[in-house]
């Protein structure tokens, strides 16, 4: 190879003869020069099982590029410049498994983009402009497991958004711009394992927003603009096991609110604006292990709201440096667990009192703080 196509920036590792299976990364880069590619190069064996054309300065996908790339198997595209994809771009990838589109300029997803993409198992988009996911935008994916979508300007899930990803798992959209959920949204990936929507703009949870997703395990709703949770919000979610509803400006937990989720494990809503908790809010989380009520503004905590919660249960009362303001006057009931070691302190430990003194609380009455407690919660009392 003479100078002048050394200086062209291409090196490849070849593929040996006879392994059609080897991997064709490439680089591009002269002595401590690295050259940044302005398109896909033409000479890429088409024995290649994995292509890395990451960290160049590509802006378009043309029609048919990678289409003698038969076997290829993953490709990386990622923190390149690209801003349309081509309809027929990712033509004759059929044995692709993993596509890496991040940290790129696309804003639009266009209709058949990723069609005959039979095999594809990982999409990531993560770090794009894409603003809408109109209907039908990644049909034919039937065997993706993997969509990332975080970091990007979604403010619109159509209702046939997700359609044909009936085997998807994972689904990230965390720091968008969505304001609130489709209730059809997420009904055809019914085998959806992971969600996160943390950090968007959501306001409300509408009543069977989430009702298609039945084998979900973790929904993180966490930083968002929630101020009002209804009666039936997670209806369907009978698997949910994570559920991080902190940092966002709820006021009130409706009774009611975390019905059917008889698998939650863990339940944070530390860091909102919190001041009553309906009677029955918690009732049904048989497999409560953690709550987190920190930085709010609650002033007591009565035992009926968790008496179906079984122990051991581990409790975050305090969140950094805020707190809410306890009359742990009124938490004998608390006191007494805490000694019987039924309810754990997590986080920075027992609440901060405002009126009276955690560790100097009289629990001489903690049966009769129990008795008025129960009352109430027979009465429907706050």
């Amino acid at each position: 190879m003479n100078f002048v196509a050394l200086l062209s920036g291409i090196f490849f590792s070849l593929v040996l003869p006879g392994k059609a299976t080897s991997s064709c990364d490439q680089s591009f880069f002269s002595g401590e020069t690295t050259f940044k590619l302005t398109e896909v190069p033409g000479n890429i064996s088409e024995s290649c099982t994995k292509v890395d054309l990451s960290f160049n300065i590509i802006a378009h996908l043309p029609a048919g590029v990678f289409s003698h790339l038969i076997q290829c198997k993953e490709l990386d595209l990622s923190y390149n410049q690209i801003l349309t994809i081509h309809n027929n771009a990712l033509t004759n990838l059929s044995h692709l498994q993993k596509l890496y589109l991040n940290s790129n300029q696309i804003s639009l997803i266009q209709d058949d983009t990723f069609t005959g993409l039979d095999d594809l198992q990982e999409l990531d988009l993560y770090s794009n402009h894409i603003s809408t996911l109109p209907d039908h935008t990644f049909e034919g994916l039937s065997h993706l497991q993997e969509l990332a979508l975080q970091s990007n300007q979604v403010s619109v899930i159509e209702d046939e958004a997700l359609t044909g990803l009936s085997h998807l798992q994972m689904l990230w959209l965390t720091d968008n711009k969505i304001t609130m959920i489709p209730v059809k949204a997420f009904r055809s990936i019914s085998d959806l394992q992971t969600l996160y929507l943390n950090r968007n703009q959501i306001s409300t949870i509408f009543v069977e927003a989430f009702a298609g997703l039945p084998n979900l395990k973790t929904l993180d709703l966490s930083q968002n603009q929630i101020s009002v949770t209804r009666n039936g919000s997670f209806i369907g979610l009978r698997n949910l096991e994570v559920l991080p509803l902190n940092k966002n400006n709820l006021s009130e937990i409706e009774g009611g609110t975390f019905a059917g989720l008889f698998n939650l494990v863990k339940l944070y809503l530390h860091d909102n604006k919190i001041s009553v908790i309906h009677n029955k809010s918690f009732n049904g989380l048989y497999s409560l292990q953690e709550l987190s009520l920190g930085g709010n503004q609650l002033g007591s905590l009565h035992s009926v709201l968790l008496i179906n919660v079984v122990r051991p249960l581990s409790l975050d009362l305090f969140f950094q440096t805020s707190d809410n303001p306890w009359n742990c006057k009124t938490m004998c009931w608390l006191k007494k667990e805490e000694i019987d070691r039924t309810i754990v302190f997590d986080g920075i430990g027992a609440p901060k009192c405002t009126t009276g003194h955690w560790y100097s609380l009289d629990c001489a009455k903690v049966g009769e703080c129990f008795y008025i407690s129960f009352i109430l919660f027979l009465v429907g009392g706050a």
